[in-house]
């Protein structure tokens, strides 16, 4: 859908499997396009979930990674 996904509390047992207790998936945009996708796991349970906070966080790097991709490409 080309959106973040935060799920601060996973219940899919193959992720629970994995030692994952929190993700966030923020696609990498530029130029109305998604490139990619960064993806980040907790799977220390003494971390704290995933939070909006984190989110925004993630939003603002995943754009930043984004353009470094778009502008690499460019220079190809």
């Amino acid at each position: 859908s080309g959106r973040p996904i935060l799920h601060s509390k996973v219940a899919d047992p193959k992720l629970v499997s994995l030692g994952i207790h929190s993700f966030l998936a923020v696609p990498l945009r530029a130029r109305n396009r998604v490139l990619g996708v960064l993806l980040l796991c907790r799977m220390d349970r003494e971390d704290r979930p995933y939070d909006d906070q984190m989110l925004q966080f993630a939003q603002e790097v995943s754009h930043q990674i984004a353009l470094a991709i778009d502008n690499a490409r460019l220079l190809q």
